[in-house]
């Protein structure tokens, strides 16, 4: 991290956008990939040296090391948006995090995850998930606002593949 931040600075040019509608539109469209399953449209979206770090703080499950690479972050991401999307209650909105647009998670009236993503020319360059229960304490008091994205309570229910019973 330290040699991208050096060549930033050479650049001379800020490290992600500032705009706040491109960083809405892109956490959208990370946002939809994820819970579409559509690995074509998230890599498109992530930067080729995209890197998602997550904090579980010791407490919850997380990715113990730095994931590194675009292919790499949007498998992982694909996987854990399918664990989380077969969760009951769950409620997914953008709300503001640290003064930009994020995925929060909500498991019944509960935060599961943030998901800040680092934006800059358009593209993901960092996933910043924050599991960690002490650092979402402060959402619980939010609750719901007026973006909610997704509930599954709320989705219909699945066709039957085969070999279902």
């Amino acid at each position: 991290m330290a040699h991208r931040a050096r060549e930033h600075v050479q650049a001379r040019r800020p490290r992600f956008d500032a705009d706040r509608r491109a960083q809405r539109e892109v956490t959208e469209r990370f946002l939809a990939a994820c819970a579409g399953g559509d690995m074509a449209a998230l890599l498109d979206v992530l930067a080729p040296d995209a890197v998602l770090i997550s904090d579980g703080g010791g407490k919850v499950s997380a990715a113990l090391r730095p994931i590194t690479g675009a292919d790499k972050v949007a498998r992982f991401s694909l996987g854990i948006a399918a664990q989380g999307l077969a969760l009951p209650d769950l409620r997914i909105e953008i709300l503001d995090v640290n003064g930009a647009p994020a995925v929060v998670v909500w498991s019944a009236d509960e935060p599961e995850l943030t998901m800040s993503l680092v934006v800059a020319g358009g593209r993901v360059e960092q996933v910043l998930v924050v599991r960690n229960p002490d650092k979402l304490s402060g959402l619980a008091s939010h609750q719901m606002a007026h973006d909610v994205i997704w509930r599954t309570s709320s989705r219909p229910p699945r066709a039957a593949g085969p070999g279902a019973r």
